[in-house]
């Protein structure tokens, strides 16, 4: 929001998942964020960054940003 952008101005993300069997979670807690849930690709990926911390999701985003 400091930037001139917030999840209302999202676009699309891609969700990285470790475990598919996780979606429905996923999908309950990622859709209490947006009142509108921009488009989105789910993909199932081996591993994360940083394993040791156990990561089983990371969101890459698109957003615009408003004039000030």
């Amino acid at each position: 929001e400091e930037a001139g952008s917030s999840l209302d101005n999202v676009l699309k993300c891609t969700v990285y998942l470790t475990d598919m069997n996780c979606y429905y979670e996923m999908n309950e807690v990622y859709s209490s964020y947006f009142k509108v849930p921009p488009a989105r690709t789910c993909v199932e990926v081996s591993k994360l960054p940083r394993p040791e911390e156990n990561v089983m999701i990371e969101i890459d985003a698109i957003a615009y940003r408003t004039k000030k």
